[in-house]
């Protein structure tokens, strides 16, 4: 939802001022801010945008943790916020839950399962189509294998999530499925989606792929990406397609300034199915925290 600013800076201030740590718990703080310098350009001049400065992505985490009887009890509130500078808009989510041997149980934002096990090889193009921001969600871990489970009631966006991945010397591998009902008041169309990945990584390279396909629209998504690590220079190039859509290529540079702060430099060319090329050029700062 939106949120107006004099209530943001309100719940912040009000976070501010808690103590991080209690006999009880502790309360942490995380989140990325990114801006950007960006430009479009194409043959079709309505795609064309010109030279201007905007978000890229901007998160702020409070999580509150404390131990209980079984383990741990966590609270979460975030903070995301997009659009270019003078016209922001927020969004808010919230979770609770409860971590322990049994795994890690969730109600509010779930962790997307097929984001979290398949998309592996870049998000030029998402592939899950559901909203978790109201679901009852499941992590755990046992031995090299994850799984993750969530699942939105009908009156909170009807959909359901499981994902499975295997990760052991530098080898990853991962398949999901989703299954969306069809939601009239978000405005989403019955769709299940089925994804497999992989990726291999050490510390010179890595090579990742997923495909994803989608049942209703008769559609699918593939995307490779390679990545090379050169001290605090990691390079990167991407391929992405859907069917009957567009081919997306993106070669990007990332350096390290810090340990947490960087420089993104980026192009993205998206070829249509139909209409005009696009070219994309982006130069990125970003500061995690």
């Amino acid at each position: 939802m939106t949120l107006k600013k004099s209530a943001i800076a309100l719940a912040v201030a009000s976070a501010c001022m808690l103590p991080l740590t209690s006999n009880a718990g502790e309360l942490k703080v995380s989140g990325i801010v990114e801006a950007e310098i960006t430009k479009t350009d194409s043959d079709d001049e309505t795609q064309e945008t010109d030279l201007a400065v905007e978000l890229g992505d901007v998160r702020v985490k409070f999580k509150y943790v404390e131990p209980v009887k079984v383990g741990e009890a966590y609270a979460t509130y975030r903070i995301d916020a997009d659009g270019p500078s003078g016209s922001i808009t927020t969004a808010d989510s919230v979770t609770v839950g409860l971590k322990g041997t049994f795994g890690d149980v969730s109600l509010g934002e779930a962790a997307i399962p097929i984001e979290e096990v398949a998309e592996l090889a870049n998000d030029i193009v998402d592939i899950e189509t559901g909203d978790y921001d109201q679901s009852l969600g499941y992590n755990n871990a046992f031995g090299p294998v994850s799984v993750f489970a969530a699942f939105a009631p009908e009156g909170s966006g009807d959909l359901f999530g499981f994902g499975a991945q295997y990760s052991a010397g530098g080898l990853t591998i991962g398949a999901g499925i989703e299954s969306l009902n069809e939601n009239i008041p978000a405005g989403q169309a019955e769709e299940t989606v089925t994804a497999v990945a992989g990726k291999f990584a050490n510390n010179m390279f890595s090579v990742a792929a997923h495909h994803a396909m989608y049942d209703e629209a008769d559609s699918s998504l593939s995307s490779v990406q390679g990545k090379y690590f050169s001290g605090d220079w990691t390079f990167a190039l991407t391929y992405t397609t859907v069917e009957d859509t567009a081919d997306y290529v993106r070669p990007e540079a990332t350096y390290a300034l810090g340990e947490m702060t960087y420089v993104n430099f980026r192009l993205t060319s998206m070829s249509p199915d139909v209409g005009e090329d696009t070219l994309t050029y982006r130069v990125l700062l970003g500061v995690e925290f």
